[in-house]
């Protein structure tokens, strides 16, 4: 079988050079009918055809099979549970106290009562960056107030 190439012309561009560009293409090729990698059966139009990335296809309406990854066929990792951050361990020691309390109060009973973990040299400082960002970008809808120079409650 012979191979076929695709015909070359030649064009002249300004300043005397000359250049090969390729000919318009001809009419666009004809759907490749592909079998769904879920399901086995052929896929007849392209507006069904859904690539997997690795060489395989599916229908867009076929349900990968119970506890597999959509993409690749694997089992569906479990979604990891988040673990409290120090504002929302500092929103549960504000609600016991129920008073207005610095940072360092707030960190100081977050980390006795073991609601969060730190290596950091001032976690006080960062909970007080972030209230203060807070309430600078809620606003009204803020979970804190600042009711004196350092010191913080929870909005009632």
């Amino acid at each position: 079988m012979a191979k076929q190439t695709k015909a070359k012309k030649t064009v002249k561009r300004s300043g005397g050079r000359r250049s090969t560009k390729k000919a318009p293409k001809e009419e666009a090729a004809k759907f490749e009918e592909r079998t769904c990698y879920v399901c086995q059966k052929a896929i007849t139009k392209p507006a069904e055809l859904q690539p997997l990335g690795d060489g395989t296809y599916r229908h867009k309406d076929c349900d990968p099979v119970d506890g597999e990854d959509q993409a690749k066929g694997k089992k569906a990792k479990p979604k990891k549970t988040r673990k409290p951050g120090l504002m929302d361990a500092a929103i549960q020691v504000m609600g016991e106290t129920g008073e207005p309390m610095n940072c360092k109060d707030v960190v100081a009973k977050v980390l006795e009562q073991g609601l969060w973990t730190t290596n950091g040299k001032t976690p006080h400082a960062t909970l007080y960056a972030s209230i203060l960002r807070e309430i600078q970008k809620k606003g009204d809808d803020a979970r804190f107030v600042k009711t004196e120079r350092g010191k913080f409650s929870l909005k009632s």
